[in-house]
């Protein structure tokens, strides 16, 4: 079985239909064994047994009334009319008899019945002609005169009772057993059908279970082979998605199912190497953030310096702009007092130059 399981999928399945299909052809091939052999029997049965025990029946039938009509010939109170109808009678019978033996000569028979008909044949001649003589004696009265016709009716009173007798009896025996044979045929023909239609019936039922338990046995195993490393892969997915990378795939088959198991243990593989480089890049990461912490650190402190360094000269940019706008004032004051200064100035001027322009 295990090449079957290192069996593509599609294999496997075209494989167990053509299995089916093979039973199934089985089946219809015994069916067909089966109504071929019934038909058979049926034929044998409808198109040779009826038509030939109906055929002789005729015969049978046609020679009794034949021998009837022997017997009516030989009323020697009959006119010539009656006789005229009893000769016409026997012209009737007699075609009557060739039409059912053109049914009957063709058809199949078997060797003890062609043995048993050719020798019916040979009797029937004999008693025809014994017949014939006598039909031939009985037209030969109507033109003799009464104590001469009297003299034939004898002859055919013992003709009838002698030779006729013996010879149709012999003819009637034979006849009797060629339709014995074919009831017999029949019969076998019918129990034969019967025994074809039970054993075919067995045969078939035989078939269909077993066509059954193969489907079902395939469908089982073929089943089990696809939904086992699937069920193993679900288990690896779900434990893999619960973070477990640590899973083994065991799938040991080299169809789709194991194709796919090998590329599921590979994505295993590769994002167990991902995870990895992911935990390398994390450390990286870490240690990169430590040493920028330590830099921020660094570059907090020399913050804090500066800013102090800014305090201290904007407390001293304060105390100059104080001190600038204190000189301001007092430049300001300063030139007040010259102006002022210089009003007196020229108010002395002038007085001086009064003075001078008065003395």
């Amino acid at each position: 079985m295990k090449w079957f399981r290192n069996m593509k999928i599609s294999s496997k399945l075209i494989t167990s239909f053509l299995l089916v299909a093979i039973i199934a052809g089985v089946i219809g091939f015994v069916g067909y064994i089966g109504i071929s052999n019934v038909s058979a029997q049926v034929d044998e049965i409808g198109v040779v047994r009826l038509p030939s025990i109906e055929s002789l029946l005729v015969v049978s039938e046609g020679q009794t009334a034949l021998r009837l009509e022997e017997k009516s010939l030989l009323d020697s109170t009959l006119t010539v009319s009656e006789k005229a109808e009893i000769y016409d009678n026997v012209s009737i019978i007699k075609q009557r008899i060739e039409d059912a033996w053109a049914v009957y000569a063709p058809l199949p028979q078997t060797e003890e019945e062609t043995i048993e008909w050719n020798k019916f044949v040979g009797l029937w001649d004999i008693w025809q002609n014994d017949l014939d003589s006598y039909m031939t004696l009985s037209q030969s009265r109507d033109d003799m005169s009464a104590s001469e016709a009297e003299v034939v009716l004898d002859s055919m009173r013992i003709q009838s009772l002698g030779l006729n007798s013996e010879t149709f009896f012999a003819a009637e025996a034979s006849l009797l057993k060629i339709i014995d044979i074919n009831r017999v045929i029949s019969a076998e023909s019918i129990v034969a059908a019967r025994d074809t239609v039970k054993s075919s019936i067995l045969i078939l039922i035989l078939a269909i279970v077993i066509g059954l338990v193969v489907a079902m046995g395939l469908a089982v195993i073929i089943s089990g082979m696809i939904s086992k490393p699937v069920k193993k892969m679900v288990i690896a997915a779900e434990a893999i998605a619960d973070g477990n990378l640590d899973v083994t795939i065991d799938v040991d088959t080299k169809d789709e199912i194991g194709s796919l198991g090998i590329a599921f243990k590979k994505m295993t593989d590769n994002i167990n190497n991902v995870m990895s480089n992911i935990n390398n890049a994390s450390d990286q990461v870490a240690s990169g953030s430590r040493q920028l912490s330590d830099s921020s650190m660094s570059l907090s402190q020399g913050a804090t310096e500066q800013a102090s360094s800014i305090e201290e000269l904007t407390a001293s940019v304060e105390e100059i702009s104080t001190q600038t706008k204190a000189n301001a004032t007092n430049a300001e004051n300063a030139r007040d007092m010259a102006t002022t200064a210089y009003q007196f100035a020229e108010k002395g001027n002038n007085s001086m130059g009064d003075m001078l322009s008065a003395m």
